[in-house]
């Protein structure tokens, strides 16, 4: 495994990717003064970003069902815990956003490979564990799935 978003899987075979890039910022208030720099008052930690992307061969390693995955979990906007491969956890991301490129398409609407970008955002962690909204987003990762 290389990276873990809820239930989605992300390995070297099958649903792989080939860039991971995160972008982390920390937030201050800048304060105007004369003839000088301006000072910054540290306000709290920024935006903290994931983005994965990497190619699919749909006919020859699959793929397709977990980018159906990604797409129910974008559309329930449950935070969803992130681990990397080597066991560090990341924290809680939402989905904020999916791009998919076919290229060279096939009879059935869907490309011979297929590039995709995953944008994800950091979240604070759930304060409780609200069952229904696990069940909630279950229920719409199956409908996902079911088509």
């Amino acid at each position: 495994m290389l990276y873990q978003i809820g239930l989605l899987s992300i390995r070297t075979n099958g649903f792989s990717a080939e860039r991971v890039r995160r972008s982390a910022r920390a937030d201050f208030a800048v304060k105007p003064v004369v003839g000088g720099r301006k000072p910054r008052e540290a306000i709290g930690i920024g935006d903290d970003s994931l983005t994965l992307s990497g190619k699919l061969l749909p006919f020859k390693l699959g793929g397709l069902t977990e980018l159906d995955i990604a797409h129910g979990m974008m559309a329930s906007q449950i935070p969803q815990p992130v681990l990397r491969g080597d066991g560090r956890v990341l924290g809680y991301h939402v989905l904020e956003e999916i791009e998919e490129d076919h290229q060279n398409i096939e009879p059935n609407g869907v490309g011979f490979e297929l590039d995709y970008t995953i944008k994800t955002q950091r979240v604070p962690p759930p304060i409780t564990v609200d069952a229904a909204a696990i069940v909630g987003g279950l229920v719409s990762l199956f409908r996902v799935l079911r088509g």
